[in-house]
């Protein structure tokens, strides 16, 4: 049975997702490896997927003159975010699908956990994220990997079961490689940190998987790469990834 695509949101309104992330987190220690590395005083910073606010309740007392946005698709995670930070930018839609942002509006770093795994149109999701960041500033994610196997994207054969199905989206390397460097995305450098820490027991995937899925965190910098220079990329991943 196939799944209606516009239900593929309505897990983030639902009381299971507001028990889970209802409340700020520390942040991850693979968000903490890129942000202790880019992080400045005085930048203005997109969040995707925003939540509660996580990200900027970690931050703000840490880098003086944080310019924060967040942006969520629920609106039960937003009306939370804005009780706890209430003088903080709150802006509820579909970032892909939703003209949230002015055209020409940029951040020197736009920032995305746990969303590339669920929104299958990463594609779009990158290239709007590349959009909205500053020439030399900092688009960050995390994705799910997979290195022999082919992409997961079919939410009927690769999901959280859950209340309300959510994609389980798992990038083969290759491809992700394809939707980096697409022709149209202007990026300066690449860096990759990635590791195993296994999945949470609402995922199913099919028996053909038969690796590790990685989670891996992506920091792209924006902006024209000197074609006549060796493209710098930084791949750190677990020692038999590739294998």
């Amino acid at each position: 049975m196939t799944q209606d695509m516009s239900n593929i949101y309505q897990h983030w309104d639902s009381e299971d997702a507001m028990e889970q992330f209802g409340e700020p987190r520390d942040l991850f220690a693979s968000e903490v490896y890129f942000l202790d590395k880019i992080m400045q005083p005085n930048m203005s910073m997109l969040d995707v997927g925003c939540g509660t606010g996580a990200v900027y309740h970690a931050l703000k007392n840490k880098y003086a003159g944080l310019d924060y946005s967040g942006i969520d698709i629920s609106a039960n995670m937003l009306k939370r975010a804005h009780e706890l930070a209430p003088d903080q930018k709150w802006i509820k839609g579909n970032f892909v699908d939703d003209n949230l942002l002015d055209t020409e509006q940029q951040f020197d770093i736009t920032f995305a956990t746990g969303v590339f795994q669920h929104e299958p149109r990463t594609e779009e999701l990158l290239q709007k994220m590349l959009h909205h960041t500053k020439n030399g500033g900092y688009v960050l994610f995390d994705v799910k990997l997979l290195n022999k196997h082919h992409t997961l994207k079919d939410i009927n054969v690769s999901y959280c079961d859950l209340e309300h199905r959510l994609h389980y989206i798992a990038l083969n390397w290759a491809d992700l490689l394809k939707i980096i460097f697409n022709k149209d995305n202007k990026i300066q450098e690449m860096q990759v940190y990635g590791y195993y820490a296994g999945m949470n027991k609402s995922v199913r995937i099919p028996k053909t998987v038969e690796e590790k899925v990685c989670s891996a965190n992506i920091l792209l910098k924006c902006g024209e790469h000197d074609s006549d220079k060796p493209f710098p990329m930084l791949i750190n991943l677990p020692i038999n990834f590739f294998k």
